[in-house]
């Protein structure tokens, strides 16, 4: 199984055009097939100023959470991701990716934050 790398994720995310962003994400290639699932990750507010408030439609129970932002550096990292809500008042304004991983499992969505 092979994952996208951040930068190739932040590229296409960052490049797409908004409204032409699919209701299901891309998560995963294999083998050369596109395998393409429902994304259980939902985010709101999206943009944010303060906080993220983070959902899953099945449980991710620890998997751990990576915050990129647009150079694809790590700019927040958390092991074994308990709570719901992520702080991102500290964050200056942009786009940014989250990625949650467990083993050969990964999932990621993008947010904005605005001051």
């Amino acid at each position: 199984m092979i994952f996208l790398p951040v930068a190739l994720l932040m590229s296409a995310l960052l490049h797409a055009n908004a409204q032409a962003v699919p209701k299901k994400s891309l998560t995963m290639i294999e083998r050369g097939q596109e395998k393409a699932e429902v994304n259980p990750i939902k985010l709101y507010p999206n943009p944010a100023s303060t906080s993220v408030k983070i959902t899953f439609s099945r449980p991710l129970k620890g998997f751990s959470l990576q915050v990129f932002n647009q150079a694809g550096e790590t700019v927040l990292e958390r092991n074994n991701w308990k709570r719901e809500a992520l702080d991102v008042s500290q964050l200056q304004p942009g786009m940014y990716i989250v990625r949650f991983t467990k083993g050969k499992e990964s999932y990621a969505q993008k947010f904005v934050v605005e001051k």
